[in-house]
């Protein structure tokens, strides 16, 4: 079954997982829930999806995220404490997985901090797989 795993996923994407730790801290000084701190407007934008075939080996893919010229950060699918086929065998064990669905997963690092641009400096985020296309956005 592992080995046929691939058979069924169309392709990869990077996506951001954006946390407002502002307001992360401040539900939970409140002891609120803080579910808004990170579900908000464009707190989880997709990077180009890359199709398998144009793809040399998923499990070795790289990410890498670039905020404005400077700080740049990489992270390997190598370094997964569980590979990519691993995880959707599992996880379909339970979950009924159907064509068109996106799974998320990946690994915790440490937070990137950028900041809202302002009309002396814009602030552009930049990430994807590397070797494909990148997505850039700006930071208002």
């Amino acid at each position: 079954m592992r080995d046929e795993v691939w058979e069924y996923v169309a392709g990869f994407a990077a996506f951001l997982d954006i946390t407002d730790i502002l307001l992360l801290a401040d539900q939970r000084g409140r002891k609120n829930p803080w579910a808004l701190a990170k579900s908000f407007d464009h707190s989880l934008p997709a990077g180009k999806f890359v199709k398998m075939e144009d793809l040399e080996n998923p499990d070795l893919i790289e990410v890498f995220l670039q905020i404005g010229e400077g700080r740049k950060d990489y992270y390997s699918a190598g370094l997964m404490t569980f590979d990519a086929q691993s995880i959707l065998q599992y996880a379909s064990r339970t979950i009924t997985l159907e064509a068109g669905d996106v799974v998320l997963f990946g690994q915790i690092s440490l937070p990137s901090p950028v900041s809202h641009s302002t009309p002396d400096v814009v602030s552009k985020v930049t990430f994807g797989i590397l070797g494909h296309p990148s997505t850039t956005f700006t930071i208002v």
